[in-house]
């Protein structure tokens, strides 16, 4: 059993890694929701629960293409950030994506900006979803936030998608 001084040393090192991202002040804000977040994580790992078919569960269209699709993006990511994410990895991908795309604000702001102008308000609010769908998939967001260069291609991807969904 994980004592407390570990648990403390635990949510620490998550500030540590927010540094960048969020002034000291805020670390309050963030972390705290972080810590009940992974509670629920511990606590549900342990009673289990249902996996979703990403077939029956995800977006519309042609199975075929989304697998080749799936596969050209997972084998991309692993060889250019040494990685072994899966098809797992990618659902929490496309949650944080989702979660985006779910945004009035974001939607707001794709349709009433060129993609040069939008990518700014992108930016500044892609970590917040990052943070909020964290602990779903801890090694994929664990990358992004300690891996400049993997957030940087994980966030143009994904902001190109976005626009280009809410603007087609």
């Amino acid at each position: 059993m994980i004592n407390f001084q570990d648990k403390v040393s635990f949510i620490w090192s998550i500030a540590e890694v927010l540094r960048g991202p969020y002034k000291p002040e805020d670390y309050g804000k963030v972390i705290l929701p972080l810590a009940v977040l992974r509670r629920f994580d511990c606590v549900l790992e342990k009673t289990g629960g249902s996996e979703l078919d990403p077939q029956k569960h995800g977006a519309s269209g042609a199975v075929e293409d989304e697998k080749v699709r799936l596969s050209s993006i997972l084998e991309k990511l692993n060889d250019r950030f040494g990685t072994e994410f899966s098809e797992t990895d990618y659902l929490s991908r496309e949650q944080v994506k989702e979660d985006i795309l779910n945004s009035d604000d974001i939607r707001q702001k794709a349709k009433n900006n060129t993609k040069e102008n939008f990518k700014f308000a992108f930016e500044r609010t892609f970590m917040d979803f990052v943070i909020d769908r964290m602990n779903t998939n801890q090694d994929f967001f664990m990358k992004i936030l300690e891996n400049p260069e993997f957030k940087a291609y994980i966030m143009e991807d994904m902001m190109n998608e976005v626009y280009g969904e809410v603007n087609s």
